[in-house]
């Protein structure tokens, strides 16, 4: 028996590559379960037939799925705090942008109004 018969599918998952506008539909098959500090899991990849890209994949979306499943992949948001990356909530990073946001909100309706003022 070869290696490829002996090799039960775990799960198989329809998607699409994320990469570009074609968005190639394709198959990804998890050959292996990753096994915590000692081995990554093992993926099959193959393009579904559809008339954008008609099965074929790029290199991009042969390994796509890599990206999502890696161990390196940010779970949370990071903030550096006296030059350390500290993890924090999904809103934290957002309050900075709000208030500059809200800032130049308010500075551009002055503006407006100020402009009026000298037009009339």
């Amino acid at each position: 028996m070869s290696t490829e018969e002996t090799v039960s599918r775990l799960y198989v998952k329809e998607t699409q590559c994320p990469y570009c506008s074609v968005q190639c539909k394709m198959t990804v098959e998890e050959l292996a379960a990753p096994v915590a500090g000692q081995s990554r899991g093992e993926y099959a990849v193959q393009g579904v037939p559809n008339e954008a890209s008609q099965g074929r994949l790029c290199v991009k979306g042969m390994n796509a799925h890599q990206h999502a499943l890696s161990t390196q992949r940010l779970m949370h948001p990071l903030i550096r705090r006296n030059g350390e990356l500290e993890p924090c909530s999904w809103i934290r990073p957002f309050r900075p942008s709000e208030s500059s946001y809200s800032t130049s909100k308010i500075r551009r309706e002055r503006m407006q109004l100020e402009y009026m003022e000298v037009v009339l």
